[in-house]
């Protein structure tokens, strides 16, 4: 195990940046990173069926408590809206085969695919540092594959531990940055 430590806490999109920049030069094609929440809202029980997933063709697998099978426990009202609406902002702008959940961090990803996010990417494959950097992640991935499948999530929101960190009105803002940048600033 290898433990990579920011000083203090800098946000979900410090830590996958840092984290896949890492993973991207020790990964071996044929490995599978798997990231997911540290507040016990995603479970390891679905580890089998994100890894046969990937075992079968795809490269990248999401959690999505949008799949069959998948759910949110304990989650408020009005984030559940949230998410759906920022999924489905997404999937307009950024049609994606298969994806209904652009937000959710409970991934699996095929080594080859990182590989070659890395060559595409290098250090810009993550330039956002909240929550956007999922949906980030994600919309760049999908240019690189076709090979992108959802399997369900229970969402086990009622078991997190501590307060969310999410600042509701500036995400929003940042997925409409997001959409900017990604679809109309950058050609």
């Amino acid at each position: 195990i290898k433990v990579i430590n920011h000083a203090r806490n800098i946000g979900i999109g410090a830590a996958m940046k840092t984290g896949i920049n890492y993973v991207s030069a020790v990964i071996d094609k044929d490995d599978i990173l798997i990231t997911m929440d540290a507040d016990n809202t995603h479970h390891t029980d679905i580890f089998p069926n994100i890894i046969k997933s990937i075992r079968n063709g795809c490269d990248i697998v999401i959690a999505s408590r949008y799949a069959t099978g998948g759910c949110e426990v304990g989650l408020a009202c009005f984030r559940k809206v949230l998410s759906r609406c920022a999924s489905s902002l997404l999937k307009v702008f950024f049609p994606v085969k298969n994806v209904s959940d652009y937000t959710s961090g409970y991934r699996a990803y095929y080594g080859g695919i990182i590989k070659k996010a890395s060559n595409v990417y290098g250090e810009n494959l993550i330039t956002k540092y909240g929550f956007t950097c999922m949906a980030e992640i994600l919309i760049k991935l999908s240019k690189l594959t076709n090979s992108i499948n959802e399997i369900g999530l229970v969402l086990r929101y009622d078991l997190k531990k501590g307060r969310s960190k999410i600042k509701i009105l500036k995400t929003i803002f940042e997925y409409f940055l997001l959409i900017l940048k990604l679809k109309f600033l950058i050609k």
